[in-house]
């Protein structure tokens, strides 16, 4: 009866033993994950504290100085080439900026002794896209500040007022266009899609100026080597349009500064 006792207390005890360690472990699991989640997100924080480091300092180096948590910053100028992008889908009555003069770096102001020197650029929409895309174009004529706005048709039913692109251009790449012939000195190309949504590029017989930059930064917490984690945010800075700008897009055709 003794040894029944005691094989019982055994077993019990293994038991208790096995479902102890069991818990254990899925603690352990659990806190791992729990540390592993905290660590994205401070690696997510430092990478957006880089960025905001890079603007305010034009430092690429970012540390909290603590172990492990800093950042590193990248900074690509957005044109001077050809080829200009939404970077993306501009979704249906979203605005895309494309700029046709150059920027002091210094300050971000617009600096017209280095503009797009093109006759004429080429606006590029999807190839499945069939629907209507707004154009205004701002520019200069002496002491004036003008615009002209273009409403086209990539369909087969246009809309009052819009030019029906019956032949578009191969903009290759899976895209489509039309040719938009410049005037006097330009300053600002706006695109909008006005049904339905779409990538829109622009291309040209001369290099753009410069957009503004394309920042990413890689922020880092903890020690990679042992459990640390990397995360990587990307930031498009386009120069800022100033108000009065903005006026032409409700303007009837001259802008007043």
């Amino acid at each position: 009866m003794k040894g029944q006792i005691a094989l019982i207390v055994l077993i019990v005890s293994t038991i208790v033993l096995t479902l102890g360690l069991s818990l254990s472990r899925k603690t352990v699991v659990e806190t791992k994950i729990d540390t592993d989640e905290e660590l994205l997100k401070q690696a997510f924080n430092n990478a957006e504290s880089g960025i905001d480091y890079y603007l305010a300092t034009g430092n690429t180096n970012y540390s909290t100085g603590e172990g492990g948590n800093s950042a590193t910053v990248t900074a690509t100028d957005i044109g001077a080439t050809r080829v200009l992008t939404s970077d993306g889908i501009v979704m249906r009555n979203e605005n895309v900026y494309f700029w046709l003069v150059g920027h002091n770096q210094a300050d971000g102001s617009i600096n017209f002794a280095e503009a797009y020197t093109g006759g004429s650029v080429d606006v590029c929409v999807d190839s499945g896209f069939n629907g209507l895309v707004y154009l205004l174009y701002l520019y200069r004529q002496g002491a004036e500040y003008k615009t002209e706005r273009v409403g086209y048709s990539f369909g087969s039913s246009s809309g009052t007022g819009f030019v029906s692109v019956g032949s578009p251009i191969d903009c290759g790449g899976g895209k489509k266009g039309v040719t938009y012939n410049l005037k006097n000195s330009p300053i600002l190309l706006v695109l909008s899609p006005l049904t339905g949504n779409t990538n829109i590029d622009i291309k040209g017989d001369a290099n753009f100026p410069i957009q503004g930059k394309d920042i990413s930064a890689v922020g880092q917490a903890g020690e990679v080597s042992t459990q640390g984690v990397k995360r990587r945010v990307r930031v498009r800075r386009i120069y800022e349009v100033p108000s009065f700008f903005l006026e032409g897009i409700t303007a009837a055709g001259v802008v007043n500064n």
